[in-house]
């Protein structure tokens, strides 16, 4: 199985939080992911386990169905978001949807002992057969049809939302052309249950073959039995090679005659009598019986699903919360923040030093520093470099009186040379001439 891990934990830009189902090949969590300005969300991320991650073909089978999956877009298809490939751990990122699995409910329902609705079994199984239609549709960059085949539609891989759509999942085994994992000849992919006898038999599998499947989940949701149950493999297989199902009206006398027909067609052990495409049989279903609304089906779920519905939005909320509270990274991820500041600002003091321009300008600025010692070094001790004119040897004349001061002032005529340059500050005067040289060199 994955390795455990205690939750949550991050990878890549994703938080994963609580473990929401597992299976033999991953498992799946709630996860978040922030942004700035407030922005959260809650996903759903499949993760593979670590075991099965060191395995070529199994890591190329779970990035396949997360390529594949990212070019299908339908209401009745849950959507992909994202593929994660980390040092240690495989994440398909998907959108988080509120509902429960058709396998689960089915389970409730004959719990319970309350069959379900025949407009609610024709609302989910149309809703699935549309999203495989668009599947079966999906096309490369080019227009080209990628031949798209699930190969493993169960009650399972359906599930039925709170706003009341059916959408298929895990297209973890479907078949498309472009693929880089190749399944072998001879190996049996999907649940045998629900498998085609041609796909049991080892043959090719095209469109119908998905259509059968969904035939099966049909009926056993007109009847709430297995139709092809059994202990083991072995007899299972062995009861989809050559067992024939009975119409759904002998387990439930109120299914209406039409709709017997149109099972029955859709479980032709010949591929070429069963309809050509899901989107054929969907509408021969919403012709014969008026499927019911995505509202009735959401209150026949939520009657069933209550207590894990609840259980679940309260995980989901805990996952919220602790997106607003992230704590600051860890040490780890602060040192590696820091050497890689480090090593940018080294790379580029290293390109500074390096560049021709950066080794002109040291040298340009090394001679301007000679330059002007060697100026100040030839100045005479009398003549600061700063000044012009020669400057007057005669001792100063006392300052006058206050009320001679203005006469004076107004009849003196000053050098334009001295007055012109302002003495700078660098090169104030100094009382001692000798010292204030020494301290310029």
């Amino acid at each position: 199985m994955s390795e455990q891990r205690n939750v949550p934990f991050e990878v890549g830009r994703y938080t994963v939080h609580a473990e929401v189902a597992a299976g033999g090949m991953a498992r799946v969590h709630l996860a978040t992911v922030a942004g700035p300005f407030g922005f959260r969300k809650v996903v759903a991320v499949k993760r593979l386990h670590a075991e099965l991650a060191r395995e070529p073909d199994v890591r190329e089978l779970f990035l396949d169905e997360g390529r594949l999956s990212a070019r299908i877009s339908h209401a009745n298809v849950v959507p992909m978001l994202d593929v994660v490939d980390a040092r240690r751990e495989v994440l398909l990122v998907m959108e988080y949807i509120d509902g429960e699995a058709l396998h689960r409910l089915i389970a409730a329902a004959r719990l319970q002992r309350e069959p379900i609705p025949i407009p609610v079994c024709v609302a989910i199984a149309t809703g699935v057969l549309r999203g495989l239609h668009a599947a079966h549709e999906t096309k490369n960059e080019h227009g080209e049809s990628l031949g798209v085949v699930h190969r493993d539609v169960s009650p399972s891989n359906v599930l039925v939302g709170s706003d009341g759509i059916a959408r298929t999942l895990d297209f973890g085994i479907a078949r498309a052309a472009g693929q880089n994992h190749v399944t072998r000849d001879g190996v049996v992919r999907g649940k045998i249950a629900y498998v085609s006898p041609e796909q049991l038999h080892g043959l090719a599998v095209t469109r119908q073959s998905d259509v059968y499947s969904m035939s099966v989940v049909l009926w056993e949701m007109l009847t709430l039995e297995r139709l092809f149950g059994g202990e083991g493999d072995a007899v299972t297989a062995a009861r989809v090679a050559s067992f024939m199902a009975p119409p759904p009206s002998r387990h439930r006398p109120d299914v209406p005659r039409t709709l017997n027909r149109i099972v029955m067609r859709g479980l032709a052990r010949q591929r070429q009598n069963r309809y050509g495409t899901g989107a054929e049989m969907a509408d021969e279903l919403e012709a014969c019986v008026p499927p019911a609304s995505p509202q009735q089906v959401a209150a026949w779920m939520e009657k069933l699903a209550a207590s894990a519905l609840a259980e679940r939005r309260a995980m989901v909320a805990s996952c919220s919360l602790a997106a607003t509270t992230r704590k600051p990274p860890s040490r780890r991820a602060a040192r590696l923040a820091f050497s890689l500041g480090a090593a940018g600002v080294i790379a580029l003091l290293a390109a500074w030093a390096w560049s021709p321009r950066a080794g002109k300008a040291a040298l340009a600025t090394e001679v301007a520093l000679t330059t002007t010692a060697a100026t100040l070094a030839s100045t005479p001790v009398f003549s600061p470099p700063v000044m012009t004119a020669p400057v007057s040897t005669e001792e100063p004349p006392t300052k006058p009186s206050p009320a001679a001061r203005t006469p004076a002032r107004t009849a003196e005529k000053v050098s334009p040379a001295v007055t012109a340059t302002p003495p700078s500050p660098v090169h104030a005067p100094v009382e001692d001439d000798e010292a204030w040289l020494r301290a310029r060199r």
